[in-house]
């Protein structure tokens, strides 16, 4: 079987070069002789902690300039969840409001039509609840509405910005 990866499309120019940069990343540090038991990390929770989003928001947005070339080149942040982008397009609308300092970000994802939505009350069929697949204990939750009204709201952030009229109908 052949493989043809990423590096080879690049080396054919059959896509745009581009550069990917891991920074943080954890590491296993030294030995310990500590023989404790200890309970496991939720790796879901670090890994979505405010915090850690903020972080890295903020780091983003102080390198922006300098990795995009003063602004010459975009760049693509990719991220686990749409409960992520959502948290992260607040981010940085907080921060660029804090700071007064523009930075343009833009979200791309579909809202999920299955998603519990008050308007679509009485609208389906009655289904018996045991044949509904259960939400696992530690998922995400979204923060205060609907995922397409949070894209809506994006949608009238860009529209705001570039003078357009796109809407989530």
């Amino acid at each position: 079987m052949h493989k043809y990866v990423i590096s080879d499309a690049i080396r054919d120019k059959n896509v745009l070069q581009f550069s990917i940069e891991y920074l943080g990343r954890y590491k296993k540090s030294g030995k310990t002789n500590i023989d404790i038991e200890v309970e496991g990390i939720d790796k879901r929770e670090a890994m979505d902690s405010p915090q850690r989003l903020e972080t890295i928001a903020r780091f983003i947005y102080n390198v922006h300039t300098q990795k995009t070339h003063h602004k010459k080149y975009s760049s693509i942040f990719a991220v686990s969840s749409i409960a992520n982008l959502i948290q992260y397009y607040e981010i940085f609308k907080k921060i660029e409001n804090e700071e007064k300092q523009d930075i343009r970000v833009a979200t791309i994802f579909s809202y999920a039509a299955n998603e519990e939505d008050s308007e679509a009350k009485g609208l389906l069929p009655e289904v018996e609840e045991t044949s509904l697949p259960k939400a696992a204990e530690n998922a995400p939750v979204y923060n205060t509405s609907h995922t397409r009204e949070k894209l809506e709201t994006f949608v009238q952030d860009y529209n705001s910005r570039y003078r357009t009229s796109f809407s989530t109908n």
